[in-house]
């Protein structure tokens, strides 16, 4: 994980902030954990969004399941450059991916 990462999570844990508190009721300290998590999943959306529209703006038929994006074979490294772009766009550095990993030729075969 990145320092940052853990850093503004920890940070997150550790004291509330007025715009999640008026989303959530409640004065324990599991609310401080509740709100780390969904400043993690309202990030992730954003980002994920970002991508989605330079995908469809590319022509690049995509299908998302929860974080991921699946794109046709063909597109792949196009796909892996708007991603890597825009990740660096919305977190100011670009994540690592190893697109040679990212091939599953045998999760899309129909079943004999």
């Amino acid at each position: 994980l990145y320092p940052e990462f853990v850093d503004r999570m920890n940070e997150l844990k550790s004291k509330p902030y007025p715009e999640f508190s008026k989303r959530f009721n409640g004065g324990d300290k599991s609310i401080l954990y509740k709100q780390a998590s969904f400043y993690g999943t309202y990030y992730e959306v954003q980002l994920m969004e970002r991508i989605w529209k330079k995908l469809s703006d590319k022509k690049i038929p995509y299908l998302t399941i929860h974080d991921a994006v699946l794109v046709p074979e063909s597109r792949k490294t196009n796909a892996v450059k708007i991603m890597e772009r825009e990740a660096k766009i919305f977190f100011g550095y670009s994540p690592a991916i190893d697109a040679k990993k990212l091939i599953r030729p045998n999760l899309c075969k129909p079943k004999k």
